[in-house]
């Protein structure tokens, strides 16, 4: 089927004018030099958009990096047996801004608490996360954040556990 197709374009190309085989050669390079161009600035596209993402990272592993001293020096107490962990949750939620963060809490596993934050500042998550683990001594089990629409926010899930 190809080769008949091809021998139809052969014969039509043969019974043109040298005039017309002229134009549809340098028509034929054209197409060829236009579709190369393109093809580098596609590529051009995604390598600025590549970059773009890994000047943002650079910011936020500075930002973080930045906040780190201040969130070493936070000192560690341990739980107080008479406070639920969903109590510490929220007490050190609502101490770091989050609450309008806050979708949810629910149980998780034994003695584990799953929270549910969309929209929240990222660094008051991290605060947050370096005081829960110190002050009300909980480890974190799991882990999922998720850049939200909102620069500087993070969307997603934190399981705690008592230590």
């Amino acid at each position: 089927m190809s080769r008949a197709i091809a021998r139809q374009w052969s014969q039509k190309y043969q019974s043109l004018g040298e005039r017309e085989r002229r134009v549809v050669r340098w028509g034929g390079v054209a197409a060829i030099v236009l579709l190369g161009m393109s093809m580098v600035l596609s590529f051009q596209r995604a390598v600025h958009a590549a970059e773009l993402r890994v000047t943002s990272k650079r910011a936020d592993l500075a930002y973080i990096q930045s906040v780190l001293p201040e969130l070493r020096t936070l000192p560690p107490s341990p739980v107080s047996a008479d406070q639920s962990m969903v109590a510490l949750v929220d007490r050190g939620i609502q101490a770091e801004g989050l609450a309008a963060a806050l979708r949810g809490t629910e149980p998780s596993g034994a003695g584990g608490v799953t929270v549910h934050l969309e929209s929240a500042e990222a660094g008051a998550v991290l605060r947050w996360l370096v005081r829960v683990q110190r002050q009300e001594n909980l480890k974190v089990t799991a882990l999922t954040l998720d850049k939200a629409a909102s620069a500087g926010q993070v969307t997603g899930s934190i399981t705690l556990a008592a230590r």
